[in-house]
């Protein structure tokens, strides 16, 4: 499994993926794992645009 390369603390009342696409600007992944949070249809098309593969589960609808 990876390590973390980069590290991004937000303020409790601020959502975490509005930070996801400028740290990925600071990195060069193959590969981009987070929780479900992450599973926004416009930040996936953007890693799949960049040629990272999104590991994330789905949400529940």
């Amino acid at each position: 499994m990876g390590k973390a390369v980069v590290l991004s603390p937000t303020p409790e009342q601020r959502t975490n993926i509005t930070d996801a696409e400028p740290l990925l600007g600071e990195v060069d992944p193959d590969t981009f794992i987070a929780d479900k949070a992450y599973d926004a249809g416009p930040l996936i098309e953007k890693f799949e645009e960049w040629g990272i593969t999104p590991v994330i589960p789905s949400k529940k609808h």
